[in-house]
């Protein structure tokens, strides 16, 4: 979204992958899109199996048949991966290249997103 049409902001995927990332992310800019992640990774992610992360889901996801579909969606996608795996297949293949998600470790790791464009000062 809002990407050039050049080789650095294209990729190849699968066409499954391609119709996942839109069931979770549809068209969103890299941090509509990261606000999305943190929400799904908080769900989904972890294996999605704890009782927190099934009520968590059947809040944020109001209908049953859509939680299905995003959960599937996130399946096909990073199926059991760590945190780290997922950031990292997001940076390469999915956000515009300008953007980067990090993990910052502290007590807990955080994710955040952050602009790899350089802004210069007149």
């Amino acid at each position: 979204m809002g990407g050039g049409d050049n080789d650095k902001n294209k990729s190849l995927v699968e066409r499954y992958k391609h119709e996942a990332w839109h069931v979770l992310f549809d068209n969103f800019p890299a941090l509509q899109m990261f606000q999305k992640f943190k929400d799904f990774y908080e769900v989904f992610g972890f294996n999605g199996e704890s009782e927190f992360q099934k009520r968590r889901a059947r809040e944020w996801v109001r209908t049953k048949k859509s939680r299905m579909k995003k959960q599937q969606a996130w399946r096909d996608l990073f199926g059991s991966m760590g945190l780290a795996e997922i950031v990292q297949i997001i940076n390469d293949v999915w956000i515009d290249p300008d953007y980067e998600i990090v993990i910052g470790i502290q007590r807990i790791p955080k994710v955040r997103i952050v602009s790899k464009r350089i802004v210069s000062e007149k």
